[in-house]
This record gives structure tokens, C-alpha cells and sequence, in this order.
């Protein structure tokens, strides 16, 4: 059965010094890019369940304070007190559509990218220090060689 934590050869193993460095750029910024657009989303998302909050809790409220005056007061047959009804249901509708927006970008973009930037990260650093073992032997076997 083979080892599980045996890391796999990769091509940024055996790459030219000044390759190597190069991707090695190209993967921060790639890191660094996912992590911004990470933290943007992730930033909207909560403004998203905040909105959705406030507009709720406001449609709530309004409500709670305004029935019994529509009712009272109304001389249109209850049509005043229908038209603020469907004003309040279209932003309780309104809540909970921010509230699902929400939820999907935390769900289908927040997770999967901050899953990738830590596995990059991860990914980036056994690589620096794999490359640096590597340059070690290396350095090491040119001092054998030499003597």
C-alpha cells in the first residue's frame, strides 16, 4: 500500500532557478487576488444580511405601530391598510431575497475560495520548502562531487 504522505514530484520541482522564482510570484499574486475577491464577497455577503435584517425589523416594526391606526382611521374600507400590507409583504419579499443572496455567496463562493487560498497557501510553502531542501542537496552533492 503506497504512503498517503508521500508527496508528489511536480514540475515546479526540477524548474530553473529563475523559472522557479517566477512562479513562485505568479502563485502569491494568484493567492493574494482569491484572497481579495474572498474578502469582498465575503464583506458583501454581510452588508447582504444586514440589509435583509434592517428591512425586516423596519417592515416589522412599521407594522406593529401603524394597524390599529390604519384600521381605526381609515374611511376607504380597509383599502388604505391594503395598500401598506403589500407595500410591507413586497419588502419582507425584498428581506429575503438579500437574505438568500447572502447565503449563496457565502455558501457557494466565500467557502470554496477560502478553501482554495488556504490549500494554495499550504500547497506554496511545503513547495518553498521542498525547493529549498532540494537546493540543499544539491549544494551538498556539488560539495561531494568537489571533494
Amino acid at each position: 500500500m503506497a504512503n498517503n504522505n508521500r508527496r508528489r514530484i511536480s514540475f515546479v520541482d526540477f524548474s530553473h532557478p529563475q523559472v522557479w522564482h517566477k512562479l513562485i510570484e505568479y502563485a502569491e499574486v494568484t493567492i493574494a487576488f482569491t484572497k481579495l475577491i474572498t474578502d469582498f464577497t465575503n464583506q458583501w455577503a454581510k452588508i447582504c444580511f444586514l440589509a435583509s435584517s434592517q428591512l425586516h425589523q423596519l417592515a416589522a416594526e412599521f407594522r406593529r405601530k401603524t394597524e390599529s391606526e390604519i384600521r381605526d382611521k381609515c374611511h376607504l374600507g380597509g383599502m388604505m391598510y391594503d395598500l401598506w400590507e403589500s407595500l410591507l409583504l413586497e419588502s419582507e419579499l425584498e428581506s429575503q431575497s438579500l437574505k438568500k443572496m447572502a447565503c449563496l455567496m457565502e455558501k457557494e463562493i466565500c467557502t470554496p475560495l477560502t478553501s482554495f487560498v488556504t490549500n494554495k497557501s499550504v500547497e506554496l510553502t511545503i513547495n518553498k520548502q521542498h525547493r529549498r531542501d532540494l537546493n540543499d542537496i544539491l549544494e551538498r552533492s556539488h560539495e561531494i562531487v568537489q571533494e
